[in-house]
């Protein structure tokens, strides 16, 4: 914990300050987290998709700043990293854990690695490229329709060096934004649930809670 709130000064929700909030009441906690989620996330990521499909790259990266967040809740982490976001992705949103059918070389001016799954795809060209230049690389589309993802081996992408066929992976990020959402609600009811199976679930969720909001709970 680095930091901590001024609880008379804050909002923790759109409508609650920090002071509103009984701290001690691990449940109460819960229910607050979920609806900040629910506030500044996953509504106005549903109003985008309800307004029109041309907002699905707006979508997207509120997906990518959700998958880091709950990467790092469930897992106890306090910062990002590729194999925390990674894991997340092909554990919990089945519709997205394939591996690729052909291989696509991510150049990213410093170093080249190898993207050989779809969860390799969303870290490495989705969230750093949204995240870093709000630009997906080629080898990337978006489609808010359809199948979760698609892959085409030609057509759309080449490889300038040789002017090769790069295979290129379309996601569908309505269909990660319903994932997401099915996941979160899971994860709430199972913090909630006082089975012992769930005391990891919860440990990891104290940790990254007061390293981030800096309250113990």
């Amino acid at each position: 914990m680095i930091y901590e709130p001024v609880k008379a000064n804050r909002y923790f929700t759109k409508t609650d300050l920090y002071s509103a909030i009984d701290w001690s009441d691990f449940n109460v906690v819960v229910t607050a987290f979920e609806e900040r989620i629910n506030n500044w996330y996953l509504e106005p990521a549903t109003e985008l998709a309800n307004a029109t499909g041309h907002y699905a790259f707006s979508i997207m990266a509120i997906n990518c700043l959700l998958i880091d967040t709950f990467s790092q809740f469930a897992a106890g982490q306090l910062s990002s990293s590729a194999s925390t976001f990674k894991s997340f992705v092909s554990k919990n949103l089945p519709n997205f854990n394939a591996t690729l059918t052909a291989t696509i070389s991510h150049d990213d001016h410093s170093r080249k690695i190898t993207l050989s799954t779809v969860a390799d795809v969303v870290y490495h060209g989705f969230r750093c490229g949204i995240l870093h230049q709000a630009h997906i690389p080629l080898y990337g589309g978006i489609v808010p329709g359809g199948a979760p993802f698609n892959e085409m081996a030609s057509g759309q992408t080449i490889y300038s060096a040789d002017g090769s066929a790069c295979p290129t992976v379309s996601i569908n990020p309505l269909q990660m934004l319903d994932d997401l959402k099915t996941y979160f609600a899971d994860y709430i009811c199972n913090l909630k649930n006082t089975a012992p199976q769930f005391d990891t679930l919860r440990n990891n969720f104290r940790l990254k809670f007061t390293d981030s909001f800096g309250i113990s709970v």
